[in-house]
């Protein structure tokens, strides 16, 4: 996966994050100030848009350790179910990044893809706190309706992309094992460069 690639996608896992600081800070200032036009207002200046990318990916950074941690057991239960110990996978991965570039390239798009749902899923809790904080301070008529929306929403999000993340590495792991054999057979017939 090329530089490029990881910085985005650790700008779009780090988005969420950046996202409930915001609201905190919009919490902590005077109602009004940080609404979300002033935000959009200010993130039309080069001088605000940098640093809020720089905070996004060191934040992404953040999140993509914290979501490896609390999906690590699970990642790990659903590796078993393709691979019979941790070293056979390794080994599965080794031999499709040493034997080819193409199926490499594929498989990683698919862990950027599990790990931004992963990601996104812990964004989903850290808003949880800081988006009905801002809407029960920032809601005048309708707070409760607010609430109850940015509640579902969260929970969606949480629902989906947990649920994606899980599709996603079944897939990968399968996708994985069954690349690596198909390697190792065609070299054992002798179809493939070494």
């Amino acid at each position: 996966m090329n530089t490029t690639n990881v910085f985005v996608e650790l700008l779009v896992i780090g988005l969420g994050a950046l996202v409930a600081g915001l609201l905190v800070l919009g919490v902590a200032m005077e109602p009004g100030v940080l609404h979300p036009g002033a935000l959009v207002e200010a993130g039309t200046s080069l001088a605000v848009f940098v640093p809020l990318l720089a905070a996004a990916y060191v934040l992404g950074i953040l999140v993509d350790r914290l979501a490896d941690r609390v999906f690590a057991g699970w990642a790990s239960r659903i590796r078993h179910r393709h691979f019979e110990s941790d070293d056979a996978y390794h080994d599965a991965r080794r031999t499709i990044v040493y034997y080819s570039e193409p199926m490499y390239r594929i498989r990683q798009y698919g862990r950027s893809r599990m790990r931004i749902c992963r990601g996104w899923a812990v964004n989903a809790v850290l808003l949880l706190v800081p988006a009905n904080w801002y809407v029960a301070r920032a809601a005048d008529a309708g707070r409760g309706r607010a609430l109850v929306l940015v509640n579902a929403a969260l929970l969606l999000v949480l629902l989906g992309t947990t649920f994606s993340w899980r599709v996603l590495a079944h897939g990968e792991y399968r996708k994985i094992r069954g690349g690596a054999e198909f390697i190792r057979a065609e070299r054992r017939a002798g179809r493939a460069g070494s």
